[in-house]
């Protein structure tokens, strides 16, 4: 639910539509684009722990050297686990609006995929190096499918039209 939620703002920011209509959107949505979803999302779980993992041992790196500098505290573990913790908490939070533009840009790059560029006011989201790649990526798709629905060991080939059967010199 906190994932339809999210998206759900995602959509009433995007296109002003109220919550309820945009959770539903959301959710057909995800259903859609459920592979692209679960690969972005895998990635940046991986990503948003690998930001937290070196903002806290940073952080902790840092406190531990300025606290080595200065030999008067009995118990230095604990400033550098509070240290630690702080360190979590803002680059929770930091990385969480992080999350969120990635999440909003999956969802804005899968509106124009689906689209293709024929939204109800004419008007085209997305640079013509984007459309050139999503007409690219849905070219090789439709060229696996053609393939992947071909008999085993039968390889389909057809001609031009363009091209001339080679001249025979004159003799």
């Amino acid at each position: 639910m906190e994932f339809i939620s999210r998206n759900a703002y995602i959509v009433t920011a995007c296109k002003g539509k109220n919550f309820c209509m945009a959770a539903y959107d959301a959710f057909c949505f995800i259903l859609a684009n459920i592979g692209q979803i679960a690969a972005v999302n895998w990635v940046s779980a991986y990503l948003m722990f690998l930001g937290k993992a070196f903002v806290c041992a940073g952080t902790a790196a840092v406190c531990w050297f300025i606290i080595a500098a200065d030999s008067d505290l009995a118990n230095p573990w604990v400033l550098v686990i509070l240290c630690l913790l702080i360190g979590f908490v803002i680059a929770s939070v930091f990385l969480g609006v992080f999350e969120n533009a990635i999440s909003t840009i999956l969802v804005c790059f899968c509106w124009e995929k689906d689209a293709k560029g024929n939204f109800s006011n004419g008007q085209v989201y997305a640079t013509d190096d984007l459309n050139k790649f999503i007409e690219g990526a849905a070219a090789a798709k439709q060229a696996l499918d053609e393939k992947a629905s071909a008999p085993d060991g039968v390889t389909e080939v057809q001609p031009t039209g363009a091209e001339k059967p080679p001249e025979t010199p004159a003799s």
